[in-house]
C-alpha cells in the first residue's frame, strides 16, 4: 500500500499568496513585447519553487508498505512418508492457493537431508519426482536450511509438512530451540500433520525385535523370540541364519499385530555366533526391516558350587554332571568323615569353613546346590544367605536345594530369610492342629547334673515349634501331680514358659505313672478333648521312679495309646539303668520315641533334629507314590513315568510357586494333603528350585530304572541358568535411536573404581570410552549411527582393600564382553506411532499445527515494514538548483550560447 500524506497540511495554502506575488508582478511588470522565451521559462521556474517551498511548508511524507511475502515449504520426503507422497503434494497445492497477494513460494525436501527443490517463485513441482537420503528424519537440519533461504525486506513463512517423527531422540528439544530462534529473527512457522501410521489396507511385515539369553552354556536348551509385526492376516517364512548358513527355515502364518516366533538355538558348539533372522512375505511391500542380526555367546563352562552333608549326594552328583561341570564341593562332615571322603575324592574337596561368601566369589558360579546339609553350620550364615539372594535375584543365578537342608524346625531369623527365598515352606503345615502335653518331673533326682534345667529348656523350645493352633497343657509331678498350664493356644508362648521357668522348688517323691494319669484325665475330660483327633504326650523325666508308685507307668502309656494318645520320652542324660528301662519301656508302650539328652550342649541338636522331626512330622518315612502335576516340564522331557519313594521332608509349596511333583502325606484323622516333591519359582532375575527328596541314599535307592535316571539328569540341566554371568556386576546395553547407552551396575558398590569400555563399531573402527559413575552406576553413551553389530569390552577396576600392598587402582579387574546389534535405521520401523503431539510440543504458541492440510497465510500487520519518506529536504534542494538556473535563463540570452558552442566546434 502506498500513499502521500502532510505533516501540516493547512500551509498549503500559503501557496496562492506566493503564487500571486509570483504572476502579478510579471503581468505587470513585464509588456507584451518583451515576454520572451527565457521570461516564461523564468516565470515557470518560480512558480515550481514557490510550489515546492509549499510542499516543504507542509511537510508533504511518502509512506510505503512491503507487502512481499516469502513461503518456504519444508516436505518430509522419510522412508516414514513414502505412502503419502500424494497427501503431501496436495497439501503443497493449498499451500499455493492460499499465498497473500505479492507472493512467492519455495520447497525444500528431506530426509536425512535437506535439498531445495523449488527456488521461491519457480514452478511448483510434484514431490515425487525429488530424490533424498530417506534412511533417516532431521526437522530442525531441514528447518533450520529453510530459514537461511529468504531474501531481505520481506515477511518470512516456513510450512513444515511432515508426521513429526525425528530418528533423533532429542529431535524434539532441538526443533523447540529452532523455533524459538527463528521467532527473535521474525520468521514464522507453521506445520502440517502427515498421518504415516499404518492403514488396515496397508501390506506390511517386519521383524520389531529378538529376544534371547546374550550368553549361555553348551548343550543348554535356548531359544531366540522373534517379535514380528503385521498389517494384516497372512503367511511367512522366517529363516535362522549362522553367518552364511542357513540353521532352520520355517513356515509360519501371522495374525494382524504382533505375533510372537520361537526359535530353537543350536548350542552343540561353544563360541560366539552372529545369527540373522529374515522374514518374508507375499503381503509386504517393503524389506528394509525383514532382516533382524544378533550375537550370542555359548560357554562351556558350567560352574557348580555344592554343598553338602553327605558323599553320596557329591558322588551322585559328580556322576549325574559327568565331565560337562565344573563343581566346587563343601562338606558338613566329621572328621572321620572328611579323612574317608579325602581318601575317596582327594584334596579337591573342601569344607564349609572355607565357604565363599562375597559376591565377587559367588558370582562365578552359575548354579548353587545345597543337599542334605544343615545350613546353620556355614560360617557367616548371614552374610552368606544374604550374598546368595543377591546373585540369584541379581545375576540371575539358580539356586537348588535338595533333601533336608535343616531349617524346618529353626526359629533363628537367618534361617526364614533362607526359607522366604524357596518355592516352599518347609515344616508340617499340612497336619491338623494337635493337642499336646508335657509332662515334666520335678522330683529332687531332677536337681542332680541341673537335669531340671535341661527338662525346662526342652519344653520351652517344644512349644516354640509348635504351630499356632495347637493347644499345649503343662503337667509337672513328684509325690504328686498339679497341672501347670490346662490346654492352651501354643501362640501363647511366652506365657506358657513363664510357668514352666517358674519350677524351682524340687519335691519329694517320682510316681511318674501319676504324672501321665493325671495328663490322661486331662486329655480325656477337658473340653477341648474331643476336638483334636491327634494328641502326643512328652514326658521329660530321668525315670527315677518311687517302687511304692502305685500305677505303672508304661500301663498308663499303653492304655493311652489304645485312645490315640502317643507318649514320647525324654531323658536328661540319666544313665542309671533302671531309670533307662523304665523310659524306654513307656515310649515303647506309648507308641512313641525314647530320645537322650547327651549334655546341655546337645540339648538343641536333638530337640531341632531327632525330636522335632518327630513331633512336627518334618520327616516322613514309608513307601510313597509320586504324582506328576505338571506334565508338560522341561525337567520331565523324555519321563513316563517314576518309582516310588521312601522319604521326603514336609513342605507346603507357595503360592507362587510351579509344582511339577507330589506325593500325597496321609494325616492321622485320615485326610490327606498333597505335599509338594519338586517345586520352582522365580526369584528375581533366578530360579529357585526345592527338591523335597534325596539325591542319593534309601529314599530314592530305588530310582534305578529309565524314567528316573533321565528325571535326575533334567533337574541338572533344567536348572542351569538362561544367562552366563561371572562378574560381581550387571552390563546393559541400550540403544536410545541415536547414542548407545553403555551402563555397569556394580552389585557392591565401589564409586572409586575405574570403569572402561572399549567399543568396536561394525565399520571395524575401535572406540574407548570411560564409564563415569553416577550415584549407583557407571555411564558413557557412543553415536550409533551406523547399522551392525557393536563389541563392547568392559573392564571393572578397583583397589583391594584387604591386599596391603596394593597402592593403585586395578589390584582387582574384572572384565564382560557384550554385543549389541542395531538391525536398521528406527526410520523403517513401519509400525511406528505417530502423532501430532510432538510437532505441537515443539511448535506450541509460536505458530499452529494443522491436521486437515490447510494453513493460514494471511498476513499479520505488526510484521508488515512500512517506509515513509521525507520530502522537504529534496525539494528545498530543488528549489536552490531551479533559482540558479533561473538567474542563467535571465542573465544570459540564447544567442550568447548558441556562439559559445559555434566557437568551440571552430576551436577558438
Amino acid at each position: 500500500m502506498k500513499s502521500i500524506s502532510f505533516a501540516n497540511p493547512f500551509l498549503l495554502l500559503i501557496f496562492i499568496p506566493l503564487l500571486l506575488a509570483v504572476v502579478i508582478p510579471f503581468a505587470i511588470a513585464i509588456r507584451r513585447e518583451n515576454r520572451s522565451k527565457s521570461v516564461a521559462a523564468s516565470l515557470v521556474i518560480h512558480i515550481i519553487i514557490s510550489l515546492l517551498f509549499t510542499l516543504s511548508a507542509a511537510g508533504m511524507e511518502y509512506t510505503a508498505n512491503v507487502t512481499k511475502t516469502q513461503v518456504i515449504v519444508v516436505a518430509d520426503l522419510s522412508y516414514s512418508s513414502h505412502e503419502k507422497l500424494d497427501t503431501v503434494d496436495e497439501y503443497i497445492a493449498n499451500i499455493k492457493s492460499s499465498l497473500p497477494n505479492n507472493s512467492e513460494m519455495g520447497v525444500v525436501v528431506f530426509g536425512k537431508s535437506p535439498v531445495l527443490y523449488v527456488s521461491p517463485g519457480d514452478t511448483i513441482r510434484s514431490v515425487k519426482d525429488a530424490r533424498v537420503d530417506d534412511s533417516e528424519t532431521n526437522i530442525t537440519k531441514a528447518v533450520k536450511y529453510a530459514s537461511a533461504l529468504f531474501t531481505e525486506n520481506v515477511v518470512k513463512r516456513i510450512v513444515l509438512i511432515t508426521d513429526g517423527m525425528d530418528t533423533s531422540s532429542d529431535g524434539v528439544e532441538k526443533l523447540t530451540a529452532l523455533v524459538e530462534e527463528l521467532h527473535t529473527k521474525d520468521i514464522g512457522i507453521d506445520a502440517m500433520y502427515v498421518d504415516s501410521n499404518v492403514t488396515e489396507n496397508s501390506r506390511e511385515v517386519q521383524i520389531s525385535g529378538v529376544t534371547f539369553s546374550e550368553s549361555t552354556y553348551l548343550n543348554h536348551k535356548t531359544r531366540a523370540s522373534v517379535l514380528v509385526e503385521s498389517s494384516t492376516d497372512t503367511g511367512a517364512i522366517i529363516t535362522l541364519r549362522d553367518g552364511e548358513d542357513e540353521a532352520l527355515r520355517r513356515a509360519v502364518t501371522l495374525k494382524r499385530g504382533f505375533n510372537v516366533v520361537n526359535l530353537d538355538l543350536p548350542t552343540d558348539k561353544a563360541g560366539v555366533f552372529d545369527y540373522t533372522v529374515e522374514i518374508s512375505s507375499d503381503a509386504d511391500t517393503s524389506t528394509v526391516n525383514n532382516v533382524y542380526p544378533f550375537t550370542q555367546r555359548v560357554s562351556e563352562d558350567l560352574n557348580i558350587l555344592f554343598i553338602s552333608g553327605s558323599k553320596d549326594d557329591l558322588l551322585k552328583a559328580r556322576e549325574l554332571y559327568g565331565e560337562r561341570a565344573n563343581i566346587d564341593a563343601y562338606m558338613l562332615l566329621t572328621r572321620k568323615e572328611e579323612n574317608d571322603i579325602k581318601a575317596t575324592l582327594g584334596d579337591a574337596v573342601k569344607f564349609l569353613d572355607e565357604l565363599p561368601y562375597t559376591v565377587e566369589s559367588l558370582c562365578i558360579y552359575d548354579e548353587i546346590m545345597i543337599s542334605n546339609a544343615d545350613v546353620s553350620e556355614i560360617t557367616n550364615i548371614s552374610y552368606f544367605i544374604d550374598v546368595v539372594g543377591k546373585v540369584v535375584s541379581e545375576f540371575g543365578k539358580s539356586l537348588v536345594t535338595l533333601g533336608d537342608i535343616n531349617i524346618q524346625n529353626s526359629t533363628d531369623d537367618t534361617l526364614r530369610e533362607l526359607e522366604e527365598m524357596l518355592p516352599v515352606r518347609y515344616g508340617n503345615s499340612n497336619q491338623e492342629p494337635k493337642l499336646f502335653g508335657i509332662v515334666i518331673d520335678c522330683s529332687r533326682s531332677m536337681y542332680t547334673a541341673s537335669r531340671l534345667t535341661v527338662a525346662k529348656d526342652a519344653a520351652t523350645y517344644i512349644i516354640n515349634m509348635l504351630n499356632d493352633g495347637d493347644y499345649v497343657a503343662v503337667i509337672k509331678f513328684a509325690g504328686e501331680s498339679f497341672v501347670v498350664q490346662s490346654p492352651i493356644d501354643a501362640s501363647n508362648r511366652d506365657e506358657i514358659a513363664e510357668k514352666i521357668y517358674e519350677l524351682v522348688q524340687p519335691e519329694q517323691g517320682t510316681f511318674i505313672g501319676g504324672g501321665l494319669q493325671k495328663t490322661y484325665e486331662e486329655f480325656l475330660e477337658g473340653e477341648l478333648a474331643s476336638m483334636y483327633s491327634e494328641k502326643q504326650i512328652i514326658l521329660i523325666s530321668d525315670g527315677l521312679t518311687f517302687t511304692s508308685e502305685t500305677a505303672d507307668a508304661a500301663k498308663v502309656a499303653a492304655d493311652m495309646y489304645e485312645e490315640g494318645i502317643v507318649t514320647s520320652v525324654i531323658n536328661p542324660y540319666s544313665t542309671e539303668k533302671e531309670g533307662v528301662d523304665l523310659l524306654q519301656s513307656v515310649a515303647a508302650a506309648g507308641g512313641g520315641s525314647y530320645y537322650y539328652i547327651e549334655s546341655q550342649a546337645d540339648l538343641e541338636d536333638i530337640i531341632f533334629g531327632e525330636i522335632a522331626d518327630d513331633l512336627t512330622e518334618s520327616i516322613v518315612e514309608g513307601n510313597f507314590a509320586v504324582n506328576i502335576e505338571r506334565h508338560i516340564d522341561d525337567v520331565l522331557d523324555g519321563v513316563t513315568s517314576l518309582p516310588n519313594i521312601n522319604g521326603y521332608v514336609q513342605a507346603k509349596a507357595k503360592a507362587t510357586s510351579t509344582v511339577v511333583l507330589t506325593v500325597e502325606y496321609k494325616r492321622a484323622s485320615g485326610s490327606t494333603a498333597l505335599v509338594p516333591l519338586y517345586a520352582y519359582r522365580d526369584y528375581g532375575n533366578g530360579t529357585v528350585t526345592s527338591i523335597t527328596t534325596s539325591l542319593s541314599g534309601d529314599w530314592t535307592g530305588g530310582w534305578t530304572s529309565e524314567g528316573a535316571g533321565t528325571f535326575m539328569q533334567n533337574i541338572l540341566s533344567v536348572n542351569t541358568p538362561d544367562e552366563k554371568n561371572d562378574y560381581p556386576f550387571r552390563l546393559n546395553v541400550d540403544d536410545s535411536g541415536d547414542d548407545l547407552m553403555i551402563e555397569v551396575v556394580p552389585i557392591v558398590l565401589n564409586p572409586q573404581a575405574i570403569t572402561t569400555a572399549v567399543i568396536t563399531l561394525p565399520s571395524g573402527k575401535t572406540v574407548t570410552a570411560p564409564l563415569a559413575f553416577d550415584s549407583e552406576k557407571y555411564l558413557a553413551s557412543i553415536k550409533s549411527d551406523e547399522t551392525g553389530k557393536y563389541s563392547i569390552d568392559v573392564s571393572y577396576s578397583y583397589l583391594d582393600v584387604n591386599n596391603p600392598n596394593a597402592d593403585s587402582f586395578g589390584n582387582v579387574t574384572y572384565s564382560a564382553m557384550g554385543y549389541y546389534n542395531v538391525p536398521y535405521s528406527r526410520e523403517y520401523d513401519s509400525f511406528a506411532a505417530y502423532s501430532p503431539a510432538l510437532l505441537t510440543a515443539a511448535i506450541r504458541h509460536r505458530g499452529v499445527v494443522t491436521e486437515d492440510g490447510t494453513v493460514d497465510l494471511t498476513l499479520d500487520e505488526n510484521r508488515i515494514t512500512t517506509y515513509n519518506v521525507k520530502f522537504a529536504p529534496a525539494f528545498m534542494i530543488a528549489a536552490v538548483v531551479l533559482f540558479v538556473i533561473d538567474v542563467f535563463i535571465r542573465k544570459i540570452k540564447l544567442a550568447d550560447i548558441k556562439s559559445l558552442f559555434e566557437r568551440k566546434k571552430k576551436g577558438v
